[in-house]
């Protein structure tokens, strides 16, 4: 099964440590943006040596919903990479998200998103369009906690769904 993990969680080699529990029979490739940027700090991209890594051009990279990649750059990545399951560690509100749930569509994948999202936060007009098509196009979601699958059902997501913790590191 070939499964692509999308998201700007894994530009740093700690955080792709779990990726290395994968059964053999897994293909993994990653899509991430060239870099992350924060408050105080810009984390550049860490190329992974293990598995194929496509970098691809970024916009908003440290905004929660705002991000997003360059359309043509993330279809390319995930055209190459012929995914059967595409992962996107991003919240439904993401506007990363509703491009890879829309591009699946051509390219005939499977998609899970993941989320942390435990209270209600006030979106914008289009990140409430963008979270209400998640909900409705995913086939799947984890949640990184109990509170967070209980809004997803509340929101009406009907997609499988599973909580499980994420980014343990191993420090």
């Amino acid at each position: 099964m070939r499964v692509t993990v999308v998201g700007r969680t894994y530009i740093l080699r700690v955080n792709r440590q779990k990726w290395h529990h994968l059964p053999p029979e897994v293909e993994l490739a990653l899509i991430t943006p060239p870099r992350v940027e924060q408050i105080m700090r810009t984390h550049p991209v860490e190329r992974s040596d293990c598995w194929p890594h496509r970098v691809a051009p970024a916009w908003n990279t440290g905004k929660l919903s705002g991000f997003m990649y360059a359309p043509w750059s993330l279809y390319s990545a995930l055209s190459a990479q012929r995914p059967h399951l595409v992962q996107i560690d991003e919240e439904p509100a993401s506007l990363a998200l509703l491009e890879v749930l829309l591009l699946k569509w051509w390219l005939r994948y499977r998609t899970v998103f993941f989320t942390w999202e435990n209270s209600e936060p006030r979106y914008s007009l289009i990140a409430r369009i963008a979270r209400w098509l998640a909900l409705r196009l995913a086939d799947g979601a984890i949640a990184g906690n109990t509170e967070a699958s209980l809004r997803l059902r509340r929101a009406g997501f009907r997609g499988a769904l599973a909580v499980i913790p994420q980014l343990g590191v191993d420090v």
